[in-house]
C-alpha cells in the first residue's frame, strides 16, 4: 500500500491533486501539467495545459499474474502512459520530424495543500513512446513500460527507427541539395551582373536550423554504445569494466563489428575453445561457432589443428 503524508491524504480527499507529464521530444522537450499557468516544480518551469491535457489521460502499471486470461503472451500486464496536447507548430514539428519516436514520457500525480503548493507526489509511471494519433487538433500519445522488454524486442524497436530516420535523413539531404543547386545557379547568374550577396545567403541556407536539426536527428539515432564480454576475451582488444565498447546504429551493426574483430583474429584465440558466449549491456545474446569461423577461415590447417586430430596422432 502506497504510504502518503496526512497532508496528502486530506489533499486526496479533498481532490487536490494534478498531474504531471514529461514529453522528453527530440530537441524541444515539453513539460505541462493539467492546470493553468505556470508552476515550479522540480527545477523545472510547467506550462499549464488544462483540459487538452486531461482528454484521454490515462496509466496503468505493468502487473504480473499467474491466472493466463489476466496476462499477455510475455507473462505480464505491460504498463502504459497516455497524454494529450494541443496542434500547434511545435507539435506539428514533433509528428513530421519523429522527434517523438522511442522518446521518453512519465507521468506525476501531485497532491497540493490549500495554498496551491505541491506536498509531494504520489504517483510516477514512465515509458517510452510507441505511437501518436491526431483527432481535433488534439494530438495524443501513448507510451508504454519497456523496463521488462528482452534484448531482441528493444532492439527490433530502435533498428525500425534508425531505418525511417536513414530514409528522412537521405530524402531531407537530397532535397536540400537539389534547392541548394538550383539557388547556386541562379546566384552564379547574378554573380555575373555583381550580386555576389545571393551566393552568400545561399551558402548560410545549408546551414539553417532545419538541416542542423536533421543531422544532429541522424546523430542522436546513433548516439548508442553496445557492451560485450565475451568467453574466452577477445586477443589485444581493449576492455574495460563494462566490456567492449561498440558505438553503432544498432544491435546487428555492432555484432557485424564485434564478430569481424573474432575473425581477424581467430587463430589467435585457444584452439580448445569451440565456442564463444557473448553477452551484451549484461544480458546473455548468444553462442558463436569459433570452430565453424576457423573451418571456413582456413580449411587445411582447421583439419591439421583439430585438438581430436592431434591427440589422436599422439597415440
Amino acid at each position: 500500500m502506497l504510504k502518503v503524508k496526512p497532508e496528502t491524504k486530506e489533499a486526496l480527499e479533498a481532490g487536490r491533486v494534478r498531474c504531471f507529464v514529461f514529453f522528453d521530444f527530440m530537441f524541444v522537450p515539453k513539460r505541462v501539467h493539467c492546470g493553468d499557468g505556470p508552476i515550479e516544480w522540480e527545477g523545472h518551469t510547467w506550462t499549464g495545459a488544462g483540459a487538452v491535457l486531461r482528454t484521454n489521460l490515462s496509466h496503468s502499471g505493468t502487473s504480473f499474474s499467474s491466472l493466463p486470461e489476466q496476462r499477455g503472451a510475455s507473462g505480464y500486464h505491460q504498463g502504459h502512459v497516455t497524454a494529450s496536447l494541443p496542434l500547434d507548430s511545435m507539435t506539428r514539428d514533433v509528428i513530421a520530424k519523429g522527434y517523438y519516436r522511442g522518446r521518453k514520457m512519465e507521468l506525476f500525480l501531485c497532491s497540493f495543500d490549500e495554498h496551491g503548493k505541491i506536498i509531494e507526489r504520489i504517483v510516477y509511471a514512465p515509458g517510452s513512446i510507441a505511437n501518436v494519433s491526431l483527432e481535433d487538433n488534439v494530438v495524443t500519445f501513448k507510451a508504454k513500460d519497456d523496463a521488462f522488454d528482452s534484448v531482441a524486442k528493444k532492439e527490433e524497436r530502435r533498428q525500425r527507427t534508425v531505418e525511417d530516420f536513414r530514409v528522412q535523413f537521405k530524402d531531407e539531404l537530397s532535397r536540400t541539395a537539389s534547392s541548394s543547386a538550383m539557388g547556386w545557379l541562379m546566384s552564379l547568374l547574378a554573380a555575373t551582373v555583381g550580386n555576389w550577396v545571393g551566393i552568400i545567403l545561399d551558402a548560410l541556407a545549408l546551414f539553417r536550423r532545419s538541416n542542423r536539426r536533421a543531422l544532429m536527428q541522424r546523430w542522436q539515432v546513433r548516439k548508442r554504445t553496445y557492451w560485450f564480454i565475451t568467453t574466452p576475451h577477445v586477443p589485444y582488444k581493449w576492455k574495460r569494466k563494462k566490456g567492449y565498447a561498440f558505438r553503432a546504429d544498432t544491435l546487428v551493426e555492432a555484432k557485424h563489428d564485434l564478430y569481424g574483430e573474432v575473425v581477424r583474429k581467430i587463430w589467435m584465440l585457444p584452439r580448445g575453445w569451440i565456442s564463444m558466449m557473448i553477452t551484451v549491456d549484461g544480458r546473455p545474446l548468444e553462442f558463436l561457432d569459433l570452430d565453424q569461423i576457423r573451418q571456413a577461415a582456413d580449411p587445411e590447417r582447421w583439419k591439421a589443428t583439430k585438438p581430436l586430430h592431434q591427440w589422436g596422432r599422439g597415440e
